[in-house]
């Protein structure tokens, strides 16, 4: 099979690796890059969303690919841009593709969502989100269904497995931290790192609060997993990063570096704007982010709050502050 560029959307970036750049809404964090490999077995690493699930198609078959060659989507983790179009693709494949993704956040991608509504409502209520802007942020909950059509994950993978992408073998590396299943992929051969947004060259991945189904506070570090994460792939040595959103990285030590330079930064931040004085997660987060005005509820909003909540459990561990449940609110203070 031979493959061509089509208007610079559809590149060979490394023999038998493509990657397509699909829009996704809002500014940050920008495109989300697919990648496909050609060869022994035709793989996908994430979808893009579900509304450009079409033009994804195009794009393949303009190049020369057709879909009902794809032998395998893997999902580098279960967030909308990454797995949204995954359905309508493997339809299109006749049914001959199949999904692969973590154990761990394949009920998010069967579900279209991390947790129920209702878990949802009481994380709000309990980071001290006002009532109005909690009746707000519903219409974001329904934003998967748009973005993501719900999967069922066929292969569940396992950290240290090994997976035949095109006539490359990558090894799976479990992530965790941006979410509880997050996965990089890395190909010896050629110390190439696909890392979905485990890293990004322009801005630092998100560790997001981990949402318990039953609606209880957030209890998994996600920020403490995130960077251990880091340096499980920090050991790899891979030379190339190949990122989800925007451009591929050529140093990751001094990338790693820059992340945590800014983690410390954040957290000490963090705890001055406390001062002493019992606060609520949602007020820290609207100082912390003064630039979120107004009285809709964003998903700048949304990855605001989740920030905020995961850098202070660090500083909870930390014995900096008292994190505690008052009512259906969670009240915390500097010690």
């Amino acid at each position: 099979m031979t493959l061509v560029n089509h208007q610079k959307r559809f590149e060979e970036i490394f023999p038998g690796i493509w990657v397509a750049t699909l829009p996704i809404p809002g500014r940050r964090p920008g495109p989300v890059n697919v990648y496909l490999f050609t060869g022994e077995k035709n793989v996908l690493v994430d979808t893009g969303a579900r509304n450009t699930a079409t033009l994804a198609k195009q794009i393949f078959r303009n190049s020369g690919f057709e879909l009902k060659d794809l032998y395998q989507i893997v999902a580098t983790h279960g967030h909308l841009d990454h797995y949204g179009a995954a359905r309508r693709l493997i339809k299109w494949s006749e049914g001959r593709a199949h999904l692969a993704a973590h154990p761990e956040d394949a009920p998010s991608i069967l579900n279209g969502r991390e947790a129920p509504l209702s878990a949802y409502a009481a994380y709000f209520r309990a980071m001290g989100v006002p009532v109005l802007l909690r009746l707000l942020m519903l219409p974001l909950m329904f934003m998967g269904k748009f973005m993501a059509e719900p999967c069922p994950v066929d292969r569940l993978l396992k950290d240290g497995e090994t997976i035949r992408m095109g006539n490359y073998d990558a090894l799976v590396v479990s992530t965790p931290g941006h979410t509880r299943g997050s996965i990089c992929l890395y190909i010896p051969s050629r110390k190439i790192l696909i890392a979905g947004d485990h890293i990004l060259a322009h801005i630092t991945p998100n560790a997001f609060a981990m949402i318990e189904t039953n609606g209880a506070l957030p209890l998994r570090l996600s920020q403490e997993e995130y960077y251990r994460s880091l340096e499980k792939v920090l050991a790899l040595s891979p030379e190339i990063v190949l990122t989800a959103h925007g451009k591929a990285v050529t140093d990751i030590g001094k990338m790693v570096a820059g992340y945590k330079t800014s983690f410390e930064k954040r957290k000490e931040k963090l705890f001055a704007l406390i001062g002493g004085r019992e606060t609520s997660v949602y007020r820290i987060a609207r100082r912390l982010f003064p630039e979120l005005g107004g009285k809709r509820f964003s998903l700048d909003l949304f990855l605001a709050i989740s920030e905020t909540y995961t850098h202070l459990q660090i500083l909870e561990k930390e014995g900096k502050i008292v994190m505690e449940m008052r009512g259906q609110r969670l009240g915390l203070i500097t010690k």
